[in-house]
């Protein structure tokens, strides 16, 4: 079972100018991270929720994909396969 969102996660042109914008919004500073391929990911840590902002493929911003908790993840996994919604990594923190 679903228990929270966990993140949202965002493509943007221009990554390091939306986590400058998000900043000033939020007040607050993001983590800065490197992904596989060596491009700046941004993260901004809420009380109740995390905002990701990345590099968008091919011209892509928006949202790209939300992340979970959930009590017991296999489960969960298998109940979303049955309904056709597919799901990326899963991640244990």
């Amino acid at each position: 079972m679903i228990t929270a969102v966990s993140h949202l996660a965002f493509a943007a042109e221009n990554p390091k100018q939306a986590a400058d914008d998000y900043a000033v919004v939020l007040d607050r500073q993001p983590a800065v991270y490197t992904t596989d391929d060596g491009k700046p990911f941004y993260r901004f840590q809420l009380a109740n929720i995390a905002l990701e902002i990345s590099q968008g493929t091919g011209g892509e911003s928006g949202l790209t994909g939300l992340g979970f908790e959930a009590a017991d993840i296999e489960t969960t996994a298998r109940k979303l396969g049955r309904r056709g919604l597919g799901i990326g990594p899963v991640v244990r923190q």
